[in-house]
């Protein structure tokens, strides 16, 4: 297979990501001082629900991660490789479109999934997706990582534990925020 595993790294967008959201947590700490009829009581409790819904984040992103780490491999092609793009009149987006055909057992699967909570993502940055297909042209070999429980759930990329570890960082820093707050 021509694609090579990657170390999981951080790499200079998920700094800036984590850096964002302790932005975002220290400014959520001060929201009483700018909405002066929001009690400080809110305003904490504001700040210990974004941490729930942060940890929670991780927690998924956790499990996900550890849940495909025993998963088996599958030789596979690239099928299709395209960026989307959507316009529906006040903005558009875009969103790669990428399909793998690989086998287990000898039955024929075919994946569109990067890595694991890709299917959701989109973007108004087209250079990004750009990235993403010009790494899977039609014709390449890849490594497909797939569910030996139910083969349709692939992905041609594990994904990293970053994600993860930057809404842990984030849930630590509003932790903080919470129990600082005077």
């Amino acid at each position: 297979m021509s694609e090579k595993p990657r170390r999981a790294i951080i790499r200079p967008w998920n700094m800036l990501a984590i850096v964002g959201m302790i932005a975002v947590a220290v400014l959520a700490g001060r929201i009483s001082d700018r909405i002066p009829e929001m009690p400080p009581e809110t305003a904490r409790y504001l700040v210990l629900l974004a941490g729930t819904i942060t940890l929670a984040v991780f927690v998924k992103e956790l499990i996900q991660y550890l849940r495909m780490r025993g998963w088996p491999v599958a030789g596979g092609v690239v099928i299709h490789s395209e960026i989307a793009r959507m316009d529906d009149g006040e903005s558009i987006i875009y969103k790669p479109l990428v399909q793998c055909s690989y086998q287990v057992d000898g039955t024929g699967y075919i994946t569109e999934a990067i890595h694991p909570g890709h299917e959701n993502h989109s973007s108004s940055f087209e250079s990004h997706w750009r990235k993403v297909v010009n790494r899977y042209p039609v014709g390449t070999e890849v490594t497909v990582t797939y569910n030996p429980q139910s083969p349709t759930e692939a992905y041609l990329r594990k994904g990293s534990p970053a994600t993860a570890v930057g809404a842990l960082f984030f849930t630590l820093a509003l932790l903080a925020l919470y129990l600082l707050a005077p």
